[in-house]
């Protein structure tokens, strides 16, 4: 997939800036101690309990597939025979148990889904019948950016109908590996990115047999990631609506996502946040 035009960026840009979002007065609420309470505890490790019943089947065959941290997807098919078909004593069952996959906690990654897309029927994009196939893509510095969109594109909706990505990333933004998106993160929670604190979602047309072509945006979704931080709670299925790409007044769509994301954009802001204090506090004495 070719990247979008430098053009329509720029455009996004301007109007971005012409339409300044209104600041938020409400106070960020203080992250939790680092020491987990019991019921933590319990709820973690019934989490993982589950995670490891969602890997297991009892007969036929079932495709797991995930993403990894470099963006590989990674697709591993389980074969099982059917009972019906054989019968296995207990002496002729082996047991191979699984390696210990490194788990990070919840406040050390997001987690990313593009779900859905509408198209209004009346819409520019929908009577442009040079637009026939759409894939939705999103920007986080520190992230590859072949990683945050979806693999495939799908046939541009019509008459209203949604079609399903069900696309998700989970991005790590612990300390020790990945300072740079954290940082980055940081910068969006202060609303000092070029999109005011709020996650560009990216509709574009992917052209179908003529490969000289380029990629055009078509349209633009945004999701405050201040008001995630402000209210503590993740976005579930939200619709957000698509702008033009041409024209920001103009709504041709909506598009569904989730984000997992409160838990980590508060140890986030409040970690760079006590940093900046202590350095003022410093230069002061």
């Amino acid at each position: 997939m070719s990247a979008p035009s430098d053009a329509a960026e720029a455009s996004g840009t301007e109007e971005l800036k012409a339409d300044p979002v209104q600041t938020q007065e409400q106070e960020v609420p203080r992250e939790e101690p680092v020491e987990q309470s019991k019921e933590v505890k319990m709820m973690e490790e019934m989490e993982l309990q589950d995670v490891e019943e969602e890997d297991s089947t009892l007969n036929g065959v079932q495709t797991v597939t995930e993403m990894n941290e470099d963006g590989q997807v990674l697709e591993e098919v389980v074969s099982m025979a059917d009972s019906s078909d054989s019968q296995t004593s207990d002496s002729d069952a082996v047991v191979i148990p699984k390696p210990a996959l490194p788990t990070k906690m919840q406040s050390e990654r997001l987690r990313v889904e593009i779900l859905s897309l509408t198209i209004v029927p009346e819409s520019r994009v929908a009577l442009d019948e040079e637009i026939q196939q759409l894939y939705v893509e999103y920007r986080i510095y520190g992230v590859p950016p072949e990683t945050t969109e979806t693999p495939i594109s799908l046939r541009k909706p019509t008459q209203g109908e949604e079609i399903h990505y069900n696309f998700t990333r989970v991005i790590y933004v612990d300390k020790a590996e990945n300072f740079a998106v954290r940082q980055n993160l940081y910068t969006m929670l202060e609303g000092k990115d070029p999109n005011k604190g709020r996650l560009k979602f990216t509709v574009v047309s992917e052209p179908v047999e003529e490969e000289h072509e380029e990629c055009q945006d078509v349209g633009y979704a945004y999701l405050d990631l201040k008001a995630i931080l402000l209210s503590g709670s993740d976005v579930v299925e939200q619709q957000l609506d698509v702008v033009n790409a041409e024209d920001y007044r103009d709504v041709i769509g909506k598009l569904k996502v989730s984000l997992e994301a409160a838990q980590a954009f508060c140890h986030i802001y409040w970690e760079f946040k006590n940093n900046e204090e202590v350095s003022e506090d410093n230069d002061n004495e």
